[in-house]
């Protein structure tokens, strides 16, 4: 973020650049000034298809009571992967959450015929090895973002109670040609995997 490092110290992680602020500097550092120029160096920068559908996704399902994606773009300390969704879910719409892993793919990618399958079931066991860790985390991560008021959906509690559960999910999106051939297959060879294709007909399929 050009500009912040003038006020705020900062280090470098990797390609990254971490800064470490008290709460009463937050206001400080997330002003209009640095998010405008923030988000315009983000509009630079073409991240392709599928992080624009993952986007899209995001968007499209905000905090809901049965659904909450409360984080995207996942890796820890141990796990430089990074998984693309991670939702809180409980599909009843009341009492306590489980975690469900989300991969992202175009119908087109060659990697949702097989190896998608992997990729979720790594996450996924990764997720559950270390679960109490991302129970810890993620009670947290959900609490801030109600106070800070990201999560005013109907029924909101500021606290939750998240299960030790972890599930996994591949949602797909576009090229739905050529994904009904990939996704058959992909099922076939690993009939546990569940897929939500995401479609933009504009006929009713009967």
């Amino acid at each position: 973020m050009r500009g912040a490092g003038q006020s705020f110290p900062s280090k470098k992680s990797g390609v990254y650049r971490q800064w470490n602020i008290e709460g009463y500097e937050a206001r400080k550092f997330l002003s209009k000034t640095k998010i405008t120029d923030l988000s315009r160096q983000i509009a630079k920068v073409n991240h392709g298809e599928e992080i624009t559908f993952e986007q899209i996704l995001l968007t499209d399902n905000p905090p809901d009571p049965r659904l909450v994606i409360i984080d995207r773009q996942i890796a820890d300390h141990v796990h430089n992967k990074q998984m693309d969704l991670l939702a809180l879910s409980r599909p009843n719409g009341s009492g306590a959450f489980s975690f469900l892993v989300i991969e992202v793919k175009l119908g087109k990618n060659p990697e949702l015929r097989d190896s998608v399958a992997m990729q979720l079931n790594n996450y996924v066991a990764h997720v559950d090895k270390y679960i109490d860790d991302y129970i810890n985390c993620y009670s947290r991560n959900y609490a801030q973002q109600r106070r800070l008021g990201l999560l005013n959906f109907k029924s909101a509690e500021d606290k939750i109670e998240i299960l030790p559960i972890v599930e996994g999910l591949v949602v797909v999106g576009g090229y739905s040609g050529i994904a009904q051939d990939a996704i058959a297959e992909l099922k076939s060879n690993h009939p546990n995997i569940r897929v939500k294709e995401m479609r933009n007909s504009l006929v009713s399929v009967d």
